[in-house]
């Protein structure tokens, strides 16, 4: 019984794909060229692995932007303990509009950002509803950081 001519082309076609598909995934990458900053500075010539496999290693290197040009931006060295009295922070505070139900995800959300932020810094939190807060969500809430906590209520307009 013979196969269609269409039929034999797309059989053709998939097979040659799957071939160039093996090629492609199992051919060692190269490297890219370094570029001319990396020569003119060594304190950049760092690279970040993006590909590695038993053969081969792709490497890209991190471009530092360095510092803006003028004046030399400030840094923050001490000075952000809890507690308002002499520290460098600005006044400001983390403010969540939040229910008591909704607690699994603001506990959450305070971890993510004590764990990459607020750990360094030590904002206070606010957090308001519209209904008196539970002391569970208190507790949970106090517990996920090492900054004030302060809770309000919402004001009921007559």
């Amino acid at each position: 019984m013979a196969i269609a001519r269409p039929i034999r082309v797309l059989g053709l076609a998939a097979v040659g794909l799957w071939i160039f598909f093996l090629y492609q995934v199992f051919t060692p990458a190269k490297p890219p060229p370094p570029s001319k900053i990396m020569d003119q500075e060594p304190l950049l010539d760092r690279t970040l692995p993006i590909f590695s496999n038993s053969q081969s290693k792709i490497l890209i290197p991190i471009t530092v932007t360095g510092e803006p040009e003028g004046a030399p931006l400030w840094r923050a060295d001490s000075g952000y303990g809890p507690g308002a009295e002499g520290t460098n922070r600005i006044n400001a505070t983390l403010l969540s509009l939040v229910r008591n139900e909704e607690i699994d995800g603001m506990v959450q959300a305070m971890r993510d950002l004590e764990r990459t932020w607020n750990s360094k810094f030590n904002y206070p939190w606010t957090f308001f509803n519209d209904v008196p807060f539970t002391e569970e969500f208190k507790r949970r809430t106090q517990a996920e950081t090492k900054g004030e906590c302060k809770y309000g209520e919402r004001c009921q307009s007559t």
